[in-house]
């Protein structure tokens, strides 16, 4: 038992490596090590599920502004509503603002400006109130991205 978590450790961070590199084939097999932890019931380490369900969400996003594929936004949608509903429930707040930030660029891509706001200004609410002053400065910036596209 000790020794699968050490495996699915090793493949998390493997993965976290390969989601950062600027290669195509690197975020694919990341993004399939990301997906197969999140589907694998036997992983008993729930915190590595959820920050790979976090990256995963990451790498669908960036894919679909590469490709414009309608699965993967469907995927990265139903991905970012089950991490809402998991952080909310878990209260990991942290998640809950990355949550909002990526549905917010969801709304964005939607061309939904008025939602995209709401998103934004949830997440800033929520860092701003427990004291997240990286992810908040992180929020300034994607509201002043946003301000600048409506």
């Amino acid at each position: 038992m000790i020794f699968d978590s050490v495996y699915y450790l090793y493949d998390f961070c493997d993965a976290l490596i390969l989601g950062g590199s600027s290669n195509a084939l690197d975020k694919a097999k990341a993004q399939e090590i990301f997906s197969a932890i999140v589907i694998d019931n036997k992983i008993d380490y729930y915190y590595i599920k959820i920050d790979s369900r976090m990256n995963l969400c990451d790498l669908l996003l960036e894919k679909y502004q590469n490709y414009g594929e309608l699965e993967v936004f469907s995927e990265l949608k139903r991905l970012v509503e089950d991490l809402i509903e998991i952080s909310e429930s878990m209260k990991l707040y942290d998640i809950l603002v990355r949550s909002f930030v990526i549905k917010s660029q969801i709304a964005l891509i939607e061309l939904d400006f008025k939602l995209a706001k709401q998103f934004i200004n949830r997440a800033r609410k929520i860092a701003d109130t427990k004291g997240m002053n990286v992810l908040a400065k992180k929020i300034s910036q994607e509201h002043t991205k946003l301000l600048n596209t409506n």
